[in-house]
């Protein structure tokens, strides 16, 4: 479902009113028109706009209603101070960490990666390179690099 600028909705429903146009296809039309919208280009559909109208005359706004859903309470200020726990302890893992903060596990996980950009990862193990396996690479290198040199 696209989300429609305020903008688009003012309009659809200036013209629903303004021109006395009570049909919403002529205001598809006028929208069409005012916008630039080619053939096959997205224009608001019938409940749309007689959403926006509904809206309109209800709130004498078009905007979006303030959502009705129980708000987000872990993501307080106190709560994003999860920063000096980090620094303190990089090493501890996100579950304990939970608990040793009263929060549940996902508020935290949600905390680090939105608020603070921190990004979970696997440590990889890398074996080490001894300096026999770069002498080789090195001369491999040089080989290939003259070969090339000869065919050009």
């Amino acid at each position: 479902m696209q989300q429609w600028k305020v903008e688009r909705r003012v309009f659809a429903v200036e013209q629903f009113f303004l021109e006395k146009n009570d049909s919403v296809v002529i205001v598809q039309l006028l929208f069409r028109r005012q916008f630039n919208v080619a053939r096959d280009g997205a224009i608001p559909d019938r409940n749309t706009i007689l959403r926006c109208v509904e809206s309109f005359r209800t709130t004498g706004s078009v905007m979006k209603r303030a959502s009705t859903g129980r708000p987000r309470t872990a993501r307080t200020p106190e709560n994003v101070s999860v920063r000096m726990s980090v620094i303190e302890r990089p090493r501890r893992s996100t579950r304990r960490r939970a608990s040793i903060l009263g929060l549940s596990r996902h508020s935290l996980q949600r905390i680090l990666h939105g608020e603070l950009n921190f990004h979970p990862y696997k440590i990889m193990i890398v074996q080490r390179c001894f300096q026999v396996i770069l002498s080789n690479a090195d001369c491999f290198v040089k080989e290939c690099l003259k070969l090339l040199l000869l065919t050009m």
